[in-house]
């Protein structure tokens, strides 16, 4: 038995990724106020209507070119709690690194209200639960109170990465975030009447 044929001419691929790889680009060099749809269809040499008909809706456009340049990253196991939530903290989200106007252009496309319900359901909750899963383990391990605030651990660790990118246009540094690992681990915060 046959498959029926399907109506309409195949998707090309090549068309796809250049289209993403345009945005991408933009995104990163002059970030989300700049992105026009029309640049980015004569830069990937396509139209717009080719580039609506893909993605409908421009956030998902945007989210689909995000998807080409962060990396929400893998369970690091370094041995030690510290090292642990330090190689958590202090990696490459942008694929191929970035510096702080970069970091700073990607932040402010994240934190817009047109992308963000998008990134938090299709990369940060992955990022979080992933911190979730370190400092889980390592209750488990009795290097953290049974009682520890996860939530708070993980909204101190991430919040300056957010603050210091959008804000300041300036990364943390290896340096800050293993002083600021340390001194969550020496004093761990834990849940209020638990």
């Amino acid at each position: 038995m046959s498959l029926p044929a399907q109506a309409g001419r195949p998707r090309d691929e090549a068309l796809t990724e250049r289209v993403l790889s345009e945005v991408a680009t933009h995104i990163l060099s002059d970030g989300l106020p700049a992105l026009r749809i029309e640049a980015i269809a004569q830069r990937a040499k396509t139209t717009k209507p080719a580039i609506y008909r893909r993605w409908p809706k421009r956030s998902d456009l945007i989210l689909d070119a995000i998807e080409r340049i962060y990396a929400v990253g893998d369970l690091p196991d370094t041995g030690n709690l510290h090292g642990d939530l330090a190689a958590y903290v202090n990696y490459q989200p942008i694929v191929g690194g970035a510096d702080g106007a970069t970091l700073q252009n990607f932040a402010y496309t994240v934190l817009s209200p047109e992308v963000l319900p998008g990134f938090i359901a299709r990369f940060g909750q992955a990022r979080r639960e992933l911190g979730a899963q370190i400092l889980m383990h390592w209750v488990g391990q009795g290097a953290l109170p049974k009682n520890l605030d996860a939530d708070l651990v993980l909204d101190s660790l991430l919040g300056v990465l957010v603050f210091r990118n959008l804000l300041l246009g300036k990364p943390v540094t290896p340096a800050e975030y293993d002083q600021l690992v340390g001194s969550l681990i020496s004093n761990p915060p834990v849940k209020a009447g638990a």
